[in-house]
């Protein structure tokens, strides 16, 4: 148990705080010491009792679940300290999404799933200029997985590096975009163009699994 003061107050940090966060957040320990700017066997070593946690690696550690929304009680105890949802109207609610995924993986990687997607709307949506360079420095994230189902029928797909494609029928098939990442899952709507942004967990974490169920039994690798 580490004790950080804070505002007059003992913010108590425990070994089992740590991995109690981490799986609420469903991050690895890859992933979360990637937040913190250390090692996974660092990671590892104050998850098992091993490895004495100075004030800096504290900070650091509380800091990265800070940022994720993760507060820390006594008695070993974690809750996620509220959800967020927010409308976002336009082309600029859009672009706002844009920047926020990239925002969120730029540091510590991650994975952005995507379905619904078509390259015709997204054409519509943004300009050419402004898609290019969000392609491009998505490219340049290290360790991004970026996961995009697609109908069988689209032939029209954005091949870049840092995308893997799967195909799944097109009757399971449904155009409206869905984005889940970071412990969000962004919907967007046409007519008019409407961003609905929820950072809720057990949302994020329910979507994130039906995503998995069908990339791995129901998609088809092109």
């Amino acid at each position: 148990m580490f004790d950080m003061g804070k505002n007059d107050n003992q913010i108590m940090m425990s070994s089992a705080q740590v991995r109690a966060a981490r799986g609420l957040l469903n991050w690895t320990q890859s992933e979360l010491a990637n937040r913190c700017s250390l090692t996974k066997a660092t990671i590892a070593n104050i998850e098992n009792e091993k490895h004495h946690l100075t004030s800096k690696t504290a900070n650091k550690i509380h800091q990265a679940f800070r940022n994720a929304k993760v507060e820390f009680l006594v008695n070993d105890g974690i809750r996620s300290k509220f959800d967020i949802i927010k409308t976002l109207d336009g082309r600029e609610g859009f672009i706002y999404l844009l920047n926020d995924i990239y925002d969120s993986v730029k540091d510590a990687a991650g994975c952005v799933k995507i379905s619904g997607i078509e390259k015709k709307s997204l054409a519509k949506m943004l300009d050419k200029e402004y898609l290019e360079m969000h392609e491009n420095r998505m490219q340049k994230v290290k360790n991004l997985s970026c996961k995009v189902l697609i109908s069988d029928r689209d032939n029209d797909i954005d091949h870049q590096n840092y995308k893997e494609h799967r195909r799944i029928p097109s009757e399971y098939f449904f155009p409206l975009p869905i984005y889940i990442y970071d412990r969000k899952i962004a919907f967007v709507i046409f007519d008019p163009l409407r961003v609905l942004l929820i950072e809720n967990f057990h949302l994020f974490l329910v979507n994130s699994n039906q995503f998995d169920m069908i990339w791995d039994n129901i998609s088809k690798k092109l």
